[in-house]
């Protein structure tokens, strides 16, 4: 899963700041590893805030 949270405005416009969810990895879900990284990768390349969310807890780097 995939999500975005809204992040304060940049002249108007609001910026995503990606959620990626562990849970699937966590949960041993096969292929779910490499999807994470992935979506992580791209979290770190296209961006410079992201959260990583599972259950009950969630993380939050700016």
């Amino acid at each position: 899963m995939v999500a975005s949270l809204s992040h304060g405005q940049k002249q108007g416009r609001v910026a995503a700041i990606p959620v990626i969810d562990l849970a699937p990895y966590l949960s041993g879900e096969p292929g779910a590893l490499p999807h994470a990284a992935e979506q992580l990768r791209e979290a770190l390349e296209t961006n410079t805030s992201l959260a990583l969310a599972h259950r009950n807890w969630f993380f939050y780097h700016h």
